[in-house]
Protein backbone atom coordinates (compact mmCIF):
# COMPACT_ATOMS: atom_id res chain seq x y z
CA UNK A 1 0.00 0.00 0.00
CA UNK A 2 1.41 2.99 -0.96
CA UNK A 3 0.86 5.75 1.66
CA UNK A 4 2.14 9.11 2.37
CA UNK A 5 4.61 7.97 4.90
CA UNK A 6 6.40 5.52 2.41
CA UNK A 7 7.52 8.97 0.10
CA UNK A 8 8.74 10.75 2.95
CA UNK A 9 12.58 11.70 2.40
CA UNK A 10 14.77 9.55 4.52
CA UNK A 11 16.31 11.79 6.79
CA UNK A 12 13.21 13.17 7.70
CA UNK A 13 12.75 12.50 11.25
CA UNK A 14 9.13 15.26 12.12
CA UNK A 15 6.52 15.38 9.77
CA UNK A 16 4.05 18.34 10.10
CA UNK A 17 0.92 17.97 9.42
CA UNK A 18 -0.12 21.35 7.96
CA UNK A 19 -2.56 23.06 9.61
CA UNK A 20 -4.68 24.50 7.23
CA UNK A 21 -5.32 21.00 5.65
CA UNK A 22 -8.66 19.81 5.51
CA UNK A 23 -7.21 15.76 5.23
CA UNK A 24 -4.81 16.81 8.66
CA UNK A 25 -6.90 14.13 10.60
CA UNK A 26 -7.12 11.62 7.42
CA UNK A 27 -3.27 11.78 7.00
CA UNK A 28 -3.17 10.62 10.76
CA UNK A 29 -5.60 7.73 10.73
CA UNK A 30 -3.78 6.25 8.14
CA UNK A 31 -0.32 6.71 9.65
CA UNK A 32 -2.63 4.11 12.80
CA UNK A 33 -3.80 2.01 10.40
CA UNK A 34 -0.77 0.93 8.19
CA UNK A 35 1.99 1.37 10.48
CA UNK A 36 3.28 1.06 14.07
CA UNK A 37 2.31 4.06 15.92
CA UNK A 38 1.33 5.99 19.14
CA UNK A 39 -0.58 8.68 19.83
CA UNK A 40 -0.69 11.49 22.68
CA UNK A 41 -2.67 14.48 22.85
CA UNK A 42 -0.87 17.08 24.88
CA UNK A 43 -2.84 18.82 27.86
CA UNK A 44 -2.16 21.86 29.46
CA UNK A 45 -1.08 24.99 28.44
CA UNK A 46 2.22 26.65 28.00
CA UNK A 47 4.12 23.63 28.66
CA UNK A 48 7.50 22.92 29.20
CA UNK A 49 9.76 20.63 27.09
CA UNK A 50 9.70 18.09 30.45
CA UNK A 51 6.38 18.87 31.11
CA UNK A 52 5.39 17.68 27.47
CA UNK A 53 8.10 14.74 27.91
CA UNK A 54 6.94 14.08 30.78
CA UNK A 55 3.35 13.15 29.34
CA UNK A 56 4.66 11.55 26.39
CA UNK A 57 6.92 8.63 28.43
CA UNK A 58 3.85 6.79 28.88
CA UNK A 59 2.87 5.98 25.36
CA UNK A 60 6.01 5.95 23.79
CA UNK A 61 6.95 2.38 23.37
CA UNK A 62 9.69 1.23 20.47
CA UNK A 63 7.21 2.87 18.24
CA UNK A 64 8.94 4.40 14.79
CA UNK A 65 6.26 6.90 14.75
CA UNK A 66 4.54 9.11 17.76
CA UNK A 67 1.91 11.33 16.77
CA UNK A 68 1.67 14.19 19.33
CA UNK A 69 -1.82 16.11 18.80
CA UNK A 70 -1.64 19.80 19.96
CA UNK A 71 1.41 20.38 20.04
CA UNK A 72 0.59 24.23 20.53
CA UNK A 73 0.25 23.44 24.40
CA UNK A 74 3.67 23.22 24.38
CA UNK A 75 5.71 27.19 25.06
CA UNK A 76 6.58 28.59 21.87
CA UNK A 77 10.71 28.29 22.83
CA UNK A 78 10.21 24.57 24.46
CA UNK A 79 8.74 23.01 21.18
CA UNK A 80 12.19 22.40 19.67
CA UNK A 81 13.77 20.74 22.90
CA UNK A 82 11.16 18.65 23.14
CA UNK A 83 11.39 17.20 19.66
CA UNK A 84 15.53 17.00 19.75
CA UNK A 85 14.72 15.22 23.07
CA UNK A 86 12.61 13.06 21.70
CA UNK A 87 14.70 12.24 18.75
CA UNK A 88 18.26 12.15 20.58
CA UNK A 89 16.05 9.32 22.92
CA UNK A 90 15.58 7.07 20.18
CA UNK A 91 17.53 6.83 16.85
CA UNK A 92 14.70 5.18 14.53
CA UNK A 93 11.95 7.26 15.83
CA UNK A 94 9.49 9.59 13.74
CA UNK A 95 7.39 12.35 15.01
CA UNK A 96 4.49 13.22 13.18
CA UNK A 97 3.30 16.99 14.79
CA UNK A 98 0.05 18.08 14.85
CA UNK A 99 -1.12 21.56 15.25
CA UNK A 100 -3.84 24.19 15.43
CA UNK A 101 -0.72 26.66 14.82
CA UNK A 102 2.36 26.68 12.67
CA UNK A 103 5.09 25.33 15.05
CA UNK A 104 7.50 28.06 13.95
CA UNK A 105 10.05 27.18 16.57
CA UNK A 106 10.51 23.73 14.35
CA UNK A 107 11.91 25.83 11.24
CA UNK A 108 14.08 28.01 13.07
CA UNK A 109 15.83 25.70 14.52
CA UNK A 110 19.18 24.99 12.55
CA UNK A 111 19.40 21.35 14.12
CA UNK A 112 15.61 20.37 13.11
CA UNK A 113 15.86 22.05 9.61
CA UNK A 114 17.12 18.90 7.43
CA UNK A 115 14.83 16.49 9.29
CA UNK A 116 11.49 18.50 9.33
CA UNK A 117 9.12 17.68 6.50
CA UNK A 118 5.46 19.34 6.03
CA UNK A 119 2.97 17.23 4.31
CA UNK A 120 0.76 17.45 2.49
CA UNK A 121 3.26 19.24 0.11
CA UNK A 122 0.85 20.37 -2.20
CA UNK A 123 -1.85 23.35 -2.06
CA UNK A 124 -4.50 21.46 -2.93
CA UNK A 125 -6.97 20.58 0.29
CA UNK A 126 -5.60 23.49 1.98
CA UNK A 127 -8.38 25.61 4.32
CA UNK A 128 -8.85 29.25 3.03
CA UNK A 129 -6.91 31.29 5.44
CA UNK A 130 -9.51 33.04 7.41
CA UNK A 131 -7.44 37.01 7.35
CA UNK A 132 -9.53 37.90 4.19
CA UNK A 133 -9.33 41.51 2.17
CA UNK A 134 -11.57 42.49 -0.26
CA UNK A 135 -9.41 42.01 -2.91
CA UNK A 136 -9.31 38.00 -2.30
CA UNK A 137 -12.36 37.04 -1.52
CA UNK A 138 -13.90 34.86 -4.13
Amino acid sequence: MNTWFNSLKTTTRIVILHPNSREQHAYMWQLFFAADASYLRLEGEGLSASEALEQLRSVVKANKWVVVDEVDRVAGEQISPFCLALLNSNPSLCLVIVSRILPIGLLQDVQLRGVVEFVPREDEGALHDYPQTENNIA
